[in-house]
């Protein structure tokens, strides 16, 4: 209800409420009339209580004014009748000294107010005042008690991504706050008009009523509002639904998540039951927008589910084929190689050039191989450090020099910068080795001719923390930040597969990240497009860190 600031008599109304008064004394109807539209109500008027039942029908009125003694039909039975179908009116009765049984008996029925005749204009307003306030604190007492299933609803909600159980405790939840016989969730069937029964409570739906659902379902899906099907108020047509249903009322209210309707709640109350409340309409609009919320959530975390089953599926095939491939592969390899390093001893002149072709192509294929049985290994956990005191100094030093000659025929300055006091660590000199050489073929792969890439060690800036810092910083192309978010992962290559010029299969980095942890230590890059980039690691100094 919108409240009006109140008048010099400190009293509040509500702006725009509508009235019905009913009273066969014309002096008492204008009187009371004029004195509510003073307030700021839109008044309407009946001279007796069939007259007002009636008006009742086809106006939706906030408060019944009525005399309790009238002809034809007096004011008790006639806000009994009209709260059959407008259950939430209000009302106020005005009677006389000599019927204060019957004043007691209007309060029983469900009158909020009544004021004794004769009145003043004054303790007219006030009374209707007072309704009004009272009726106001009772939805709000309705809406307090109502938040606690929601609350209760939400924290199911959060902690459910079944859906059949979502569907289900929406549908039990509707039958239980608004005491109603029956519930169902129909969800749309996807790509048609249809609604499927997806969960129910309550007494059954028989399936073979799908079409009568269909209907309502519709109704509810083109006006996106709810549907209430009430003998006394729908049409027709939507009464055959009630009676289909074997139903009194029902009431109908749409799932809709951002902007899309998913399906309808529907509940039902049998005939001769209390139809369903404003509040219950209220807590019914609330429940089906979390539901529908939920609901969605739900379906696209078993969506994510299922793609996420298929994906590790997938890649349990692509890991046992790189398996099966790099031990088939090596075999015929080593012979290929090993007799093609005979061969080369023995020719000479083009047949001699031909086999250096052969072995460097079969050397690059046994580095692809090499690869793809070290990340298998790191997959399956199956790889030991054998930790040792080494020098850093002569590790780096060593795979400088085996890439000397590859970064003099771009003519790219290769060099290193290791302090004598950090020459010493405790660290697996095989998988450092291996560590280093990806780094260096990645840089000098993509570092373009006449470029730098420097391999540079520094302690750890962190406190308390005796790791050292390796960087190797090329002067390539660098890497854009989408890419860096990824440049770690199995098969990630920043430049288009069809179209790269750059050769490799993307396992190098994943390898490197993988022996950096082995060791305690951790991986990344910073780059700029067209900065170059800095690959850098740390490695403990010693397995405890100090």
């Amino acid at each position: 209800m919108q409240e009006r600031q109140p008048r010099a008599q400190d009293q509040t109304a509500v702006i725009g409420e509508l009235i019905l008064i009913a009273d066969d004394e014309p002096d008492v109807l204008e009187v009371s009339r004029y004195t509510l539209q003073l307030e700021g109500y839109r008044v309407h008027v009946a001279r007796d209580g069939l007259e007002a039942v009636e008006r009742a029908r086809h106006t939706p009125f906030d408060l019944f004014l009525t005399d309790l003694k009238m002809p034809r039909l007096g004011g008790l039975d006639a806000f009994r009748r009209i709260r059959e179908f407008e259950p939430a009116i209000v009302g106020v009765a005005m009677t006389g000294y000599g019927t204060m049984t019957t004043a007691i008996e209007a309060l029983k029925l469900g009158f909020s107010e009544f004021v004794i005749k004769p009145f003043t204009p004054k303790e007219l307003s006030a009374a209707v005042s007072r309704a009004f306030e009272k009726e106001r604190l009772r939805r709000e007492n309705v809406r307090l008690k109502a938040l606690i299933p929601l609350f209760e609803l939400s924290r199911a909600f959060m902690s459910t991504t079944d859906v059949q159980r979502l569907l289900d405790k929406v549908a039990q939840t509707g039958l239980r706050e608004t005491h109603a016989d029956r519930a169902a969730c129909l969800l749309i069937e996807p790509g048609t008009d249809r609604f499927r029964l997806a969960a129910r409570a309550g007494k059954s739906l028989d399936p073979s009523l799908s079409p009568v659902w269909d209907r309502l379902g519709r109704q509810v899906a083109r006006t996106r509002q709810p549907l209430v099907v009430d003998p006394n108020r729908s049409p027709a047509s939507f009464l055959l639904a009630g009676e289909a249903l074997e139903t009194g009322v029902i009431v109908a209210l749409p799932l809709i998540v951002q902007d899309r309707m998913i399906g309808v709640l529907l509940l039902g109350k049998p005939s001769g039951a209390p139809p369903f409340s404003q509040s219950d309409t209220e807590l019914l609009s609330v429940l089906a927008g979390q539901a529908a919320v939920a609901i969605e959530n739900a379906t696209l975390f078993r969506k994510i589910q299922d793609a996420y089953r298929e994906l590790e599926k997938t890649d349990h095939l692509k890991s046992e084929f790189i398996n099966v491939a790099a031990h088939e592969l090596r075999t015929p390899l080593a012979l290929i190689l090993g007799y093609a390093g005979l061969l080369e001893e023995s020719v000479e002149g083009e047949a001699r050039e031909y086999l250096q072709a052969i072995l460097q192509s079969g050397t690059r294929l046994r580095t692809i191989v090499d690869d793809m049985v070290n990340l298998r290994s790191l997959e399956l956990k199956q790889v030991r450090l054998t930790r040792q005191p080494i020098s850093l100094e002569e590790v780096i030093a060593a795979a400088v020099d085996a890439f000397q000659p590859l970064a003099a025929s771009k003519r790219i300055r290769l060099y290193c910068d290791v302090p004598a006091e950090l020459a010493q660590i405790e660290a697996d000199p095989q998988k450092l080795e291996l560590i280093l050489g990806n780094l260096l073929s990645n840089a000098i792969k993509f570092t373009p001719p006449g470029g730098e890439v420097a391999v540079i060690v520094r302690s750890s800036a962190e406190r308390e923390c005796d790791d050292v810092v390796v960087r190797v910083r090329d002067s390539g192309p660098g890497i854009p930040l989408p890419a860096r978010e990824q440049i770690f992962a199995r098969f990630y290559q920043v430049e288009e597969s069809l179209t790269r010029a750059h050769n490799g299969i993307g396992l190098g980095l994943a390898i490197v990240r993988g022996m950096v942890e082995l060791h305690g230590g951790r991986v990344w890059v910073e780059s700029e497009v067209e900065q170059g980039s800095t690959f850098a690691f740390t490695i403990p100094r010693s397995p405890a860190g100090g």
